[in-house]
């Protein structure tokens, strides 16, 4: 050896190694403060603060928001984040000004995303809150070259792109996902920014899996078990600095030459970055991101449980749980409260399985939670609560038919798009030629879905008007039918629950808002399309509307005959031939030919039998026809809520601003047997609702011939008030 003791070589080398071991031992566990437990991860960074600044600056919040079962999942945290905030027992907020929220939403989506929540989170009208909707369509192809084998595609990536799309401005912000629920004041969580030294700029707590741990090739490098991108503090400013795009760009590329795939999206690719660079990351309290997937060994996050258990968790009560997090395929949108969650489950951790039934069971009454409920407790927020004065006397109205006034001025919240749409598909329709169908209804015909989608090829667009409670097994009752849950061209709008009227117009309205095509076709839930309505509906379309002008078309409108069986065994005729058999046989008759012969009187059921061809028909009192008609026709008058009147007022409109009606001589609607609604009870039962009812039709026509002329005033022939308000009995 040269003169060298072959000994003292050996030990050389091996204090070299030693030395070369510790260099990378350093560079992992750069944080002298990190405690690993006996599970492998940091249970706990530093310390919780003992002061939390409650100085009301705003709080910026950032998701990552597509499709509508993440849309439905993030409205409830927003709802669970809201909730703690105004029950805060952290800090008592300082009354400040409108212009000083106290949190700012900054919601990244896609196109179903945006319209869902841009019409449903400003209803809620809460003070001192803001939110800020992104397009995440011009983005999709800075990331769309990852591979990715997570079942959010590449849009699980996206979280990677926020420095790229936040305001520039903005230099902090909190990143959640959508499967998350807090438990305590947000701005405990933001008051970790204080923390971070000169280099950090990502907080997040370690992953409560082995995933990493793994010994396989498409397992992406971590700092030992890793960490959880689901809550995340983001220092915008530093990352800007590092130029952040490129950063994590280079070391996606570097990995992805070795690796198939990403599997955990984001979070793969943001775990090798800190591997390269473990300086920027400050380990967060496992309390704020307590994981409740398949693998997890909760007993490693030593935290208080908040249900009654016979599992010894804790020798020593740890702290409180902040924010729980079902990062698991299966959500707590796909489950009832009790219900029991996937057998994946290791069973030999029971607290686990606690804890998950705790999150099904906070996640629902979240989700049910009505957030406008808030807005009273913002206020106080805002000015000083001895400003906040009690609703005025002389605001009430005090007049008998005040329920009816008062029901078209509530501003009931709207969630369009509840459920899956498939925006691509239905954008490849011709709207000028292709009819979508309009209808409304409450959770008492949910029952009538399957067979009306089931004889409707084209696009449907439905209002529902439902609880929060109904709006979730709606949810459950289209996925578990397999007629439903296989069409992605029906638009399900929720209209939720306020007042004590059925708003029949104001929903027939907001089906017609989301119309995709510009021709639709009214028609209530009780009835069923003949199996040939839809194509023939197209056919007449392109051969009879297509080569008029605009003007000509739109000025004339189709009126399908309706029917009606008793029978509830009764099946849709597939012809019209078949169907005057069943007339001729008297199973099948003319829709309330007996009860209410007005209402369709003018379609002339006698000339349908022979005809072949369209023809016109007039206008006669009570004509509440089923009619296919151009989008930019009147509106339903929303005054009419309830029974009566509602439809026959939306024919009389159209007679007024002069459209032509004519009669389909091919196709037919039939009506199904069924109960009859409370609104029908109450009208029958109730001097005071038929009364109102009449006193809506007098101001409704005198409301016509102010705008269309005196020559409205017709009308006034055919329906006068029938009930005297002296003569009423209050009931």
């Amino acid at each position: 050896m040269h003169g060298i003791p072959r000994r003292l070589f050996y030990s050389l080398i091996l204090l070299s190694t030693l030395v070369y071991t510790l260099l990378i031992v350093q560079q992992v566990y750069f944080q002298s403060n990190f405690k690993w437990n006996t599970c492998g991860f940091c249970r706990f960074y530093g310390k919780s603060s003992s002061h939390i600044d409650c100085d009301s600056s705003t709080i910026h919040l950032a998701f990552m928001v597509g499709g509508a079962e993440t849309t439905r999942q993030m409205v409830t945290l927003i709802k669970s984040i809201l909730y703690h905030i105004v029950h805060s027992k952290t800090c008592q907020y300082k009354s400040g000004s409108i212009q000083d929220p106290l949190v700012h939403f900054h919601l990244v989506v896609d196109k179903q995303a945006r319209v869902s929540l841009e019409s449903l989170l400003p209803s809620w009208r809460l003070p001192r809150i803001q939110f800020a909707f992104y397009n995440f369509g011009p983005y999709k192809d800075r990331i769309s070259w990852i591979r990715s084998g997570h079942h959010s595609g590449y849009f699980g990536c996206g979280k990677l792109l926020l420095p790229e799309i936040l305001p520039n401005n903005l230099t902090e912000v909190i990143i959640l996902d959508a499967d998350l629920l807090l438990h305590t004041d947000i701005r405990e969580l933001w008051d970790y920014f204080r923390h971070f030294s000169s280099e950090e700029a990502f907080g997040m707590t370690t992953n409560q899996s082995p995933w990493y741990k793994a010994h396989s090739a498409s397992i992406w490098p971590a700092i030992e078990f890793g960490f959880n991108t689901g809550v995340m503090l983001l220092n915008l400013s530093k990352l800007r600095v590092l130029n952040w795009k490129q950063m994590w760009r280079v070391v996606a590329n570097d990995e992805l030459q070795i690796r198939k795939s990403v599997t955990l999206a984001d979070q793969d690719i943001m775990n090798a970055v800190l591997v390269r660079h473990p300086q920027l990351i400050y380990t967060l309290p496992c309390e704020w991101n307590l994981q409740l997937n398949d693998w997890n060994q909760p007993l490693c996050c030593t935290v208080q449980a908040p249900f009654n258990t016979n599992v010894k968790l804790l020798d020593q009560p740890g702290p409180k749980a902040k924010i729980t997090h079902l990062n698991s395929r299966q959500k707590s949108e796909s489950l009832l409260p009790g219900q029991s969650l996937t057998k994946a489950i290791n069973e030999s951790f029971a607290e686990k399985l606690q804890w998950r039934k705790e999150f099904v069971r906070l996640y629902h009454m979240f989700r049910a939670y009505d957030a406008r409920w808030l807005a009273k407790e913002l206020a106080l927020l805002t000015k000083d609560s001895d400003m906040v004065q009690p609703l005025s006397s002389a605001n009430i109205n005090h007049t008998r038919c005040a329920d009816f006034e008062d029901q078209s001025s509530l501003g009931r919240r709207v969630h369009p798009y509840y459920l899956t749409y498939n925006f691509t598909e239905v954008g490849q329709l011709d709207p000028e030629t292709t009819v979508t169908l309009l209808s409304q209804m409450n959770f008492e015909r949910i029952h009538r879905l399957d067979e009306l989608v089931s004889n409707w090829p084209g696009p449907i667009s439905i209002s529902l008007y439902l609880t929060e409670q109904e709006a979730h097994q709606l949810s459950i009752f289209v996925t578990q039918s397999f007629i439903l849950s296989n069409r992605t061209n029906v638009g399900y709008h929720v209209m939720f629950v306020d007042g004590p009227l059925y708003p029949i117009n104001e929903l027939r309205n907001l089906a017609l808002l989301y119309a995709p095509t510009n021709l639709v076709f009214h028609l209530d839930i009780d009835f069923v399309p003949s199996p040939n309505l839809y194509r023939t509906l197209h056919e007449m379309v392109k051969t009879r509307w297509s080569n008029k002008t605009g003007t000509e078309s739109k000025r004339e409108c189709i009126v399908v005959p309706a029917f009606e069986t008793f029978d509830t065994r009764t099946v849709v005729p597939s012809t019209k031939q078949t169907l005057l058999n069943a007339w001729e046989q008297r199973v099948i008759l003319p829709f309330r030919h007996r009860i209410w012969t007005r209402g369709h009187l003018a379609t002339n059921y006698t000339k349908w039998r022979n005809a072949t061809q369209l023809y016109q028909v007039q206008w006669s009192a009570d004509y509440e026809p089923y009619v296919v008609v151009h989008k930019t026709a009147p509106w339903f008058d929303p005054r009419f809520v309830g029974f009566g009147w509602n439809k026959a007022s939306y024919i009389m409109q159209l007679d007024a601003a002069g459209y032509q009606m004519f009669v389909l001589p091919n196709a037919f609607v039939l009506h199904m047997p069924h109960p009859p609604s409370i609104e029908v009870l109450r009208y029958r039962s109730s001097p005071l609702y038929r009364y109102c009812v009449d006193k809506m039709k007098l101001d409704f026509i005198k409301q016509l011939a102010k705008k269309y002329g005196v020559q409205a005033l017709k009308y006034l022939d055919f329906r006068k008030v029938e009930s005297k308000p002296d003569s009423l009995v209050l009931q």
